[in-house]
């Protein structure tokens, strides 16, 4: 009978009790009235005090409602109602019975302190004054039922009698330990048997509960000692027992808070501490055992698959209080290592247990938690230095195929803690640093690498799809199955991830056996560069042959990543030829990633595109950077030219309609790179052919191939001729500033006109969509030749003249000026004659341009000889030019007779 019930039925008996009361006073008050006019009425129960004898005769019958009979009313469902009674039976009884135990155990403590009885007389007057409350107890319960004060009673005298036996053994010693513990098992179970017969909380809790206090309130007086801690166990596990069996949670929480610091206070006492006591370490395994079999008994008692929270808490709280006694209590690691080994064992025999039943897997979890989390922290302890790793990485591995094997995903889990653990220690052991500086000993530790490595490797390859119903469990913690069912679902992801650290792992270490084996640490160095860029390759290769997405994303990080590694390392630690080698391998290794993207048919055109011209330009910088730092003049000029010529031919690889971008990517790295490597190999008028050159047959091969794009490529190289022929060689102060050889430098004149021309002939499909612009290019040639020629003019009149220089340049700018206006008289004679329109306004145009540099440059910068004659020839020339302009628009203005149209005069 729960304490609720009995409080319900207390509480009726007293209404019960006022109502016959009050049903016997109206009785009387209705015998003594003279007439009594009233309905019958119904009495729940025959008394002694009714009269018996006959009643008047009822009245005639007066309507009332309907009443339903008593027996078929339905009851009511009350809420329960809490009461503060402080002066209640519950309240007195409880404060009389813990009041009553207070007093055996002052009266013990009073005795020891003033010596009034001997020890022999106190025990005994404890043990008759327990047997006494408890016997009255139980004669009041016999006499008058179950009430307060007999549950009260009876858990005094369980509890004074447990104060009585432990007064005797651990202060006045008349009993041995083992004489004590028996008895002290007796009281248990009678303790026990009275508790679940009668089921009272209250019994219980003053019983077991102040029996557990009672060796505190005892080692005020005489210490922390054995024999009253072991006392403390008894109880607890009495105590555990009934609670869990009544499913009473308030009292195993209380057993709990009771029993932790005394059994803390015993393990962290002064004497004990790190003096391995073989008593008080059994003594703290046998709590481990109690707290844990409390938790698990409590959980197998609700019946549930999911965890109860005070289960847990004892499942994983007697583990905590273990470790940390044993850390006081053991002297060295290794020992303690050893002691929370055993504990792990202690958890993974009732863990697999178990784990055979479908509704304890939960359980099973937890304590295989407990097991995972004390063998990790006890072989920290056992083992040094690389053992550990070793061992973790053997655990990830082991937990990894467990896992797989018995289809549970909570030890593959800890199998990922495991791998977590046995990296950071692996790492630190063998640590990166060691790649990039020369220290003694590269490869010490590379053991612990390997080892992960290959734990890593098992994990992913035991990485496999879960089932559903395996990780999304109904009964389960909401947030405890939303964690397994987001690990569940991972499971691609870790596969990869997994593999990809092994393969980092494993590329690791060999980097670190190079080291270890090369005697030069520079070419050791760039070795690892060859073997990451090798593997980086492969990776882009398995991509694409297996058609992986996922793969080739990988292999691009990774030759990223190693490659910002290589490169790092040969700026940082390497110099000469083996940085050289460093940024050429790395390049390489990035023009062949980008030529497979160019060629991916199967990949996004914008992503191959991207990747392509990052990879293209990254390892152009590389090579570049590789040929500027170890070669100088013309051997960079040859370098880069056979560079540019690499590109070009993996342009025409690439040259195909799906790759045409890439294509481009390239031919335009090739073109860029090549005009640079001209600059280097030629001098002087030779760049400028080279570009000019260059530039004609890249238009040439726009017209074959065709591809428009290329004419880009060839217009840039032809207008670097142009500006290399014009603004360097053979500048414009060539024509209007006194020197000695002016014409030096117009064959590049020539030269740049003549590419002009070349281009605009093979590019004259695509000129002519540009409407009035397509013959652009024609008088640009035409303008360079006269540019030229008008130079050579200047040569020629003063290898001719025999006057001083400035007299003869001079004259030189007469002739020029004459040959401009020829040649403007020329184009428009030709242009009227031919009714060729372009020549015609071509001739209009140079005339102003005449008129201008008489007018600019002749009139204030000559002298007045040559200022005459140049004015007398180009005024002979217009006069000329409107001569023959009349005279050709007149001619076409004839009627069909024949005649003349008037002309003006």
């Amino acid at each position: 009978m729960t304490d609720t019930v009995q409080a319900q039925l207390d509480q009726f008996a007293r209404k019960l009790a006022a109502l016959t009361a009050e049903f016997e006073t109206l009785q009387r008050e209705a015998n003594r009235a003279p007439a009594p006019q009233q309905a019958p009425t119904l009495t729940p129960f025959p008394l002694p005090s009714t009269p018996t004898s006959a009643a008047p005769a009822p009245p005639p019958p007066v309507w009332r409602p309907e009443q339903p009979a008593p027996h078929t009313r339905r009851p009511q469902r009350t809420r329960p109602q809490f009461e503060l009674d402080l002066l209640g039976p519950r309240a007195l009884a409880v404060a009389g019975g813990i009041v009553t135990l207070l007093g055996i155990v002052f009266f013990f403590v009073l005795a020891v302190n003033r010596g009034w009885i001997g020890s022999t007389g106190r025990v005994a007057l404890g043990a008759i004054a327990s047997t006494l409350v408890f016997a009255g107890g139980l004669e009041l319960k016999r006499r008058y039922g179950t009430t307060y004060a007999t549950l009260a009673a009876v858990g005094a005298g369980i509890a004074g009698a447990y104060a009585t036996l432990l007064s005797a053994a651990a202060l006045y010693h008349m009993l041995s330990h083992t004489a004590a513990l028996l008895v002290a098992l007796g009281i248990a179970a009678v303790a026990l048997a009275t508790s679940i017969a009668w089921r009272s909380q209250i019994l219980a809790g003053i019983g077991l509960l102040g029996a557990m206090l009672v060796p505190a309130l005892i080692a005020l007086q005489g210490g922390v000692s054995l024999l009253p801690t072991a006392f403390v166990a008894v109880v607890f596990a009495v105590l555990a027992g009934v609670s869990i069996w009544l499913d009473w949670r308030g009292l195993l929480i209380a057993g709990g808070l009771a029993s932790v610091p005394q059994l803390l206070a015993l393990a962290f006492a002064q004497e004990y501490e790190h003096t391995s006591p073989a008593r008080v370490i059994a003594l703290v395994s046998v709590f481990f055992v109690l707290y844990v079999a409390t938790g698990v008994a409590r959980q197998l008692r609700l019946g549930t698959t999911s965890l109860d929270g005070l289960a847990t808490l004892y499942v994983l709280g007697g583990g905590l209080v273990a470790a940390g006694s044993f850390a006081r209590l053991f002297a060295t690691h290794e020992q303690q290592g050893v002691a929370l080994l055993v504990l792990a064992v202690a958890y993974a025999a009732p863990g697999a247990v178990f784990f055979a039943r479908e509704r304890t897997r939960n359980l099973s979890a937890l304590l295989t938690f407990g097991t995972f989390t004390l063998t990790a922290i006890g072989l920290a302890l056992v083992l040094h230095g690389d053992a550990l790793a070793y061992a973790w990485a053997a655990e990830a591995a082991g937990l990894a195929w467990l896992a797989s094997t018995v289809r549970e995903i909570r030890f593959q889990i800890w199998s990922l803690v495991y791998l977590g653990l046995a990296l950071v220690h692996a790492l630190v052991d063998a640590p990166p640093h060691h790649l990039t500086e020369a220290v003694a000993h590269p490869a010490a530790g590379v053991g612990t690498i390997v080892a992960v490595a290959a734990a890593a490797a098992v994990f992913s390859f035991y990485a496999r799809p879960w089932p559903e119903h395996e990780s999304d469990d109904a009964d389960e913690l909401p947030v405890l199955a939303g964690m397994i069912a987001g690990f569940a679902g991972a499971q691609r992801v870790l596969r990869a991830g997994a593999a990809w650290l092994a393969l980092v792992l494993s590329t690791y270490a060999l980097s670190l056996g190079v080291l270890a084996v090369f005697s030069s640490f520079s070419w050791a160095t760039v070795t690892n560069a060859i073997v990451w860029m090798a593997i980086a390759t492969a990776l882009l290769a398995a991509g694409f042959l297996r058609d992986s997405q996922h793969l080739r994303v990988g292999a691009l990080m990774w030759l990223t990543g190693t490659g910002l590694v290589a490169v790092g390392q040969a700026v940082h630690v390497l110099d000469g030829s083996p940085r050289s080698v460093v940024f050429v391998v790395v390049g390489s290794a990035g023009l062949v990633a980008s030529v497979v993207y160019g060629l991916a048919k199967r990949v996004a055109l914008a992503e191959a595109l991207a990747v392509c011209a990052t990879f293209a330009v990254a390892a152009l910088a590389l090579l570049v950077y590789s040929i500027a730092y170890g070669l100088d003049g013309r051997q960079q000029g040859a370098t880069l030219l056979g560079l540019a010529a690499v590109y070009g031919i993996l342009s025409a690889v690439l040259f195909r309609r799906p790759a045409r971008d890439a294509s481009t990517v390239f031919w335009a790295i090739a073109v860029v790179v090549g005009a640079v490597a001209n600059v280097q190999l030629l001098d002087g008028t030779y760049i400028v052919l080279g570009w000019a050159v260059a530039g004609v047959a890249l238009g040439w091969l726009a017209r074959r191939a065709p591809e428009p794009r290329l004419c880009l490529g060839a217009s840039a190289l032809v207008g670097l001729a142009v500006l290399g022929a014009f603004a360097i060689l053979a500048p414009p102060t060539h024509l209007f500033t006194t020197q000695l050889h002016p014409a030096h430098g117009t064959a590049s004149i020539f030269i740049a006109a003549l590419a002009v021309a070349g281009l605009a002939y093979f590019a004259r499909s695509e000129l002519g969509r540009l409407g009035a612009l397509r013959t652009a290019p024609w008088w640009i040639a035409a303008g360079l030749t006269v540019y030229g020629l008008s130079i050579l003019i200047l040569e020629l009149v003063e290898w001719i003249s025999g006057a001083s220089l400035h007299t003869e340049f001079q004259r030189g700018q007469t002739a020029v000026s004459a040959f401009w206006g020829l040649l403007a008289l020329a184009l428009l004679y030709a242009g009227l004659k031919r009714r060729w329109r372009p020549l015609r306004i071509a001739g209009l145009v140079f005339f102003p341009i005449i008129l201008a540099k008489i007018f600019l440059y002749d009139l204030p910068s000559l002298s007045s000889v040559t200022r005459a004659l140049s004015f007398l020839a180009v005024g002979a020339v217009l006069l000329l030019g409107g001569f023959f302009y009349q005279r050709l628009t007149a001619s076409r203005t004839q009627s069909p007779s024949g005649s003349v149209g008037k002309s003006v005069g």
